[in-house]
């Protein structure tokens, strides 16, 4: 068998530092991790009126526990996170959110944006993402997992 090596399809984002309206697009199951099974949400990034907003993934362990990262992620994107319940995510995809975009060095020293934080909406994150989507492409720069 014969591979040919070549350029990786992802571009690995770097905005503005900071608070940023958002919406989830995806989630998906990540691979397991040193502390067990894990799952991908993936955000577009409403930074910029302008700017064409970008795809940033974040991994989170998969249990939900009233402390940990997921349970606070899904409690920012719909008020029905309780114990004892069960959320079915695919009514998640598309709701508005804000994220703390933080900088970080990659492998390669390159600065790139990772998701440390996801927030509920404030009363301008919906406003927000119409106006921008209405003079924009919908489709945001694809961003790879970090």
């Amino acid at each position: 068998m014969e591979i040919e090596a070549e350029e990786s399809g992802f571009e690995r984002a770097h905005i503005p530092e900071g608070i940023h309206h958002a919406e989830l697009v995806s989630i998906s199951d990540a691979p397991d991790g040193q502390y067990g099974p894990r799952v991908a949400l993936d955000f577009r990034v409403f930074y910029s009126k302008t700017e064409q907003p970008v795809q940033i993934g974040r991994v989170f362990g998969k249990k939900l526990t009233p402390k940990s990262k997921l349970w606070e992620a899904f409690e920012a994107l719909t008020s029905d996170v309780k114990v004892g319940t069960r959320i079915e995510t695919d009514t998640l995809i598309g709701k508005p959110c804000r994220v703390v975009v933080e900088d970080m060095s990659d492998n390669e020293g390159k600065t790139i944006s990772v998701i440390s934080r996801v927030k509920a909406p404030d009363e301008e994150t919906v406003a927000f993402i119409a106006a921008t989507k209405q003079g924009q492409d919908r489709n945001p720069v694809s961003v790879e997992e970090i």
